[in-house]
């Protein structure tokens, strides 16, 4: 997107870079910027050219650089606030069921009265 800003662009103006007709003009309400949509371009210097519906003109270079590379990543931001509780886990298998203990009786000692009887 290109932006050029001026006076008396009219209200249908034609924008050209190095040649190229730009598309998607658009006039701001004031009549004082003027939005256009770019070809891809490699970089260098062109000639724009905006010349306005009463057929006026105006001409200028400007010059197209290379993006350059990305810079540093910056430091972290704070941490947010923990979020809630997930839905919880499916329900897993039942277990192995244990070998069955002894068989044999048990045996109580009541020692307070002196005497044993078996169960």
């Amino acid at each position: 997107m290109l932006t050029v800003n001026g006076v008396n662009f009219g209200t249908d103006p034609s924008v050209t870079l190095g040649g190229v007709i730009l598309t998607d003009v658009v006039v701001n309400s004031i009549g004082t910027s003027l939005t256009a949509t770019m070809p891809p371009l490699a970089p260098g210097t062109y000639q724009l050219t905006v010349q306005s519906g009463n057929n006026k003109s105006a001409a200028f270079e400007m010059t197209l650089g290379v993006q350059g590379p990305t810079g540093p990543t910056g430091p972290t931001g704070p941490m947010g606030l923990p979020g809630g509780q997930g839905i919880p886990g499916a329900t897993g298998a039942t277990g192995a069921t244990g070998p069955v203990g002894p068989s044999e009786a048990i045996h109580i000692v009541s020692r307070a009265a002196g005497s044993e009887r078996g169960c």
